[in-house]
């Protein structure tokens, strides 16, 4: 938040939310075993969709995705393969974040002050294996998903 205070950041949330960007994408950094992670505020008012959430892939990436996601305006699914948007034939797939998890996204609960739905993107490894496959070799990505995927 730099120097500026919770409210002022609040405030520049909503501009971004009201504005033409329609969303405001929020960074968390890692921290010992929690990988840094980034989520879209603004899908939920502006497109009547879950937010988004990925997890584990450098912030800058993350925000590329979210924005290309977004602008795109697809409803997505869960099980939606959204492989387009990153390197041809790498899936990146939907899941519905457990609401155990919502207040890991802080401010987006400030913005709308109630929980609103989320959804992980997960993506592959190099091998293009998800993480609940056998062989995975991806970094964690923070399982925030609602059930645990049968393989």
């Amino acid at each position: 938040m730099g120097s500026m205070t919770p409210d002022e950041y609040m405030e520049t949330v909503r501009g971004h939310v009201e504005g033409p960007a329609r969303q405001f994408l929020q960074g968390v950094l890692g921290e010992g075993d929690v990988p840094s992670y980034v989520y879209t505020v603004g899908r939920w008012q502006n497109l009547g969709q879950s937010e988004l959430a990925l997890v584990g892939l450098p912030p800058s990436v993350s925000m590329s995705l979210l924005n290309q996601i977004t602008l795109d305006g697809r409803v997505l699914d869960e099980w939606d393969d959204l492989g387009e948007f990153v390197r041809k034939g790498y899936p990146l797939v939907v899941r519905r974040v457990s609401t155990v998890h919502v207040r890991r996204f802080g401010v987006a609960y400030r913005f709308y002050r109630f929980d609103v739905s989320f959804q992980q993107l997960v993506w592959s490894d190099a091998e293009r294996r998800l993480p609940w496959e056998v062989g995975y070799t991806g970094p964690d990505q923070m399982r925030l998903w609602e059930r645990p995927v049968d393989v």
